[in-house]
C-alpha cells in the first residue's frame, strides 16, 4: 500500500508533551532527539512519568516505533538549561477510495421501512468500508439516508456507541473505523419517511 511521509518537531521541555497523536493509517514512525537533554519516550494513550516510560533517548539518539502501534506517542526531557527538539517522521497509509477496483461488496439487501425503523447488522470486521441507503425514485428534496452507529459490547440493548455519521441518501457514505475496536456492530436508524431501501455494503480491499 502507498505512503507518504509526514515530518514534524515538537520542542524539548521538562513538561510532559505529546509527540505524536493516535492515528490509525499509521504505518511507521522515527523520533530524533534532537536536543541536549535525555528524551523519555512512551508509547501509550495513559498517563507517562520518568518511571514509566518506553524508552531514554540520549541527545542525537534516535528511535523507530514497532510497526503496527498506532496510538500515541509522549515524551519527557530531563535535564536543566534544556533545549532543542525532537525531529519526527511519520510514514501513513495512502488510500486510493475512487478506485472502484478497491472495494468489494459485503452485502447488498431489500428493506422495508415501517414508522421509522431501526436495524442491526451482522458484525463488521474491517477497518474501512462503505455505506448506501438507495431508494428509487427519490423526490429532490430528500437528502438523508439514516444514520450508522458503530457499537461494542455483546449486548445489543445495551450497547456502546464509539461512532456515528449521518448517511447521504442514494450515495456510499466512507466510514473509516477504530482498528481497537473491530469486530463491532452497526446500528442503522432509518427516516420514517423511507418506506423501501436497498442498502449496500462494501469494504476496502486496497493493499
Amino acid at each position: 500500500m502507498p505512503t507518504k511521509s509526514i515530518v514534524s518537531s515538537v520542542l524539548a521541555t521538562d513538561s510532559l508533551s505529546i509527540l505524536v497523536g493516535r492515528n490509525t493509517a499509521r504505518s511507521g514512525v522515527l523520533v530524533f532527539n534532537q536536543s541536549n537533554s535525555s528524551l523519555y519516550l512512551a508509547l501509550t494513550d495513559e498517563e507517562v512519568s520518568l518511571s514509566k516510560f518506553t524508552i531514554n533517548l540520549l541527545p542525537d539518539d534516535y528511535y523507530e516505533v514497532p510497526f503496527g502501534y498506532i496510538g500515541s506517542i509522549k515524551g519527557v526531557w530531563l535535564g536543566s538549561a534544556i533545549s532543542g527538539k525532537a525531529l519526527i517522521t511519520e510514514l501513513v497509509h495512502q488510500h486510493n477510495f475512487t478506485n472502484e477496483s478497491n472495494w468489494v461488496s459485503l452485502s447488498s439487501n431489500i428493506y422495508t421501512n415501517d414508522e421509522g425503523d431501526v436495524y442491526f447488522l451482522d458484525p463488521i470486521e474491517v477497518p474501512i468500508f462503505r455505506l448506501g441507503v438507495f431508494v428509487n425514485p427519490v423526490p429532490m428534496n430528500w437528502k438523508t439516508g439514516g444514520w450508522i452507529h458503530l457499537i461494542v459490547g455483546n449486548n445489543i440493548g445495551n450497547d456502546t456507541i464509539v461512532q456515528s455519521s449521518r448517511l447521504k441518501l442514494n450515495a456510499f457514505n466512507l466510514i473509516k473505523a477504530d482498528r481497537d475496536f473491530i469486530p463491532y456492530f452497526l446500528k442503522l436508524e432509518i427516516p420514517y419517511w423511507i418506506k423501501s431501501l436497498d442498502l449496500r455494503i462494501q469494504k476496502y480491499i486496497e493493499q
